[in-house]
């Protein structure tokens, strides 16, 4: 797992020295995070708990993220999120990326614009 990690962060402009862009999550048991770099961006969720937890949202504060529609593809595997639709102001309100997140696990998703 920890050599998948450096690949990507070698491999991911956003991951390797992007801004970090903090996420205020609805659940104090999940860390939330986006790394951007221009309009390369990677959303990291974290599950801290021990329980699994269902419809956690994502906020932000404005000009966090680029406007537009985005898909997110998993870059751990596994399922994709929820599609993203970003407003002019580049915040982000009340977004659920999965029903529900695994206890103890982590998620990194990179954000394609959908055209």
């Amino acid at each position: 797992m920890n050599r998948r990690l450096i690949h990507l962060k070698a491999d991911n402009a956003a991951l390797a020295d992007g801004l970090l862009v903090p996420l205020t999550a609805s659940h104090e048991a999940v860390a939330a995070y986006a790394r951007r770099s221009g309009n390369h961006v990677v959303l990291v969720v974290a599950n801290l708990s021990a329980a699994p937890l269902a419809d956690v949202s994502l906020s932000s504060a404005a000009h966090a993220l680029p406007p537009g529609n985005w898909t997110l593809r998993s870059l751990m595997g596994g399922a994709a999120a929820a599609p993203l639709h970003v407003g002019a102001e580049g915040q982000l309100g009340g977004y659920a990326p999965l029903p529900t997140l695994r206890p103890m696990e982590g998620y990194l998703f990179e954000l394609a614009a959908v055209r």
